[in-house]
């Protein structure tokens, strides 16, 4: 197999201080790959010997890489490559920019410490891949081609074909906002919150702004004066948050769902299904998850005590689905 990979990203950054606890960061980048595989599959191989197996009327009929005559089903199947090899190519492409904008404050003031963190981001993405394969190519002649008929209409009564395309594009903003209050290094209160959108989520306002929020905070046991009295333990916190997350699988898309029939394609009206057809969609919609943390860390000071158990864990989720039926005559 000869892969061959080209992959451009070009990307800028900016940092600039507007005062001392003030400063603001863009982050431009653009990139390009492409992709290409060949795979060679050579006359003389153990897949296309598996094509051409006919050598008794046993064979022929258990072998399922023979074509088969659905008009006349009592002959013996028939060879679809007999010359020459495969050629299995694919190109897959890349083409992606995003764009980013953040503010970051952080202020102390005495026992005070405020930090503050906001960025806005544009991304798009477009990802293309052509799968391609070719049948009868000799390659110790030239890579002369010799082909029949019988391959393809094999590859249509089984709804396959030797060549297509795939697009899968991507693109969103993402508003993003997160501020932490602490006290005397013992107290500390954080709350993220993210507003994201995405065409990947789906086309309703309910779905395609997807909101994102956290809040949380953490008490630094080790710094309180009752516990300095036991050396041995270093550091000691306790943390507790409640969130909400609107997406978490990424891969999860119901923005484009493409329906396709898995019924062989018949050519002739006789051999055409004349019974009722029953298709069923599910569609499952998550409306969020939410759930309560609790963390607490022990470590000790010569470090060979260090655990974190999980103290509080739990999670709902809510579902809502529905079944449509449809019948088709």
């Amino acid at each position: 197999m000869d892969i061959d990979v080209v992959d451009f990203k070009l990307q800028a950054e900016a940092d600039y201080k507007l005062r001392e606890d003030l400063s603001v960061k863009t982050l431009v980048s653009a990139r390009q790959a492409h992709t290409s595989t060949s795979h060679k599959v050579d006359a003389q191989s153990n897949l296309m010997a598996a094509m051409r197996a006919n050598e008794t009327p046993e064979v022929a009929r258990e072998n399922i890489y023979l074509v088969r005559d659905k008009d006349h089903p009592e002959l013996l199947p028939q060879v679809g490559v007999p010359q020459g090899g495969l050629l299995n190519q694919n190109e897959a492409a890349l083409h992606s920019w995003l764009a980013r904008i953040a503010v970051d404050y952080e202020k102390s003031f005495g026992q005070h410490d405020v930090k503050g963190f906001a960025f806005a981001e544009a991304r798009h993405a477009l990802r293309t891949s052509t799968p391609f394969s070719g049948y009868g190519i000799q390659y110790d002649r030239g890579n002369q081609v010799y082909h029949t008929p019988l391959i393809f209409q094999k590859l249509a009564d089984e709804g396959e074909s030797y060549f297509g395309r795939r697009e899968q594009i991507d693109r969103g903003v993402t508003f993003s906002l997160n501020g932490t209050y602490g006290f005397a290094g013992k107290y500390v209160v954080n709350g993220v919150l993210n507003y994201e959108s995405a065409n990947t989520s789906g086309q309703r306002n309910g779905s395609l702004w997807l909101p994102t929020w956290n809040i949380g905070a953490k008490w630094n046991v080790d710094r309180e004066e009752f516990l300095r009295a036991y050396p041995i333990i270093s550091k000691l916190a306790l943390r507790l948050s409640y969130g909400l997350t609107a997406k978490m699988n990424e891969a999860a898309v119901n923005a484009s769902a493409v329906y396709r029939n898995a019924l062989t394609p018949r050519q002739h009206l006789a051999d055409r299904e004349t019974n009722s057809i029953s298709s069923t969609w599910r569609i499952a919609t998550s409306l969020g998850k939410r759930w309560w943390s609790g963390t607490q860390a022990l470590s000790s000071v010569c470090g060979t005590i260090a655990s974190v158990p999980r103290s509080i864990s739990m999670r709902a989720t809510v579902m809502i689905s529905s079944t449509l039926w449809l019948h088709r005559e």
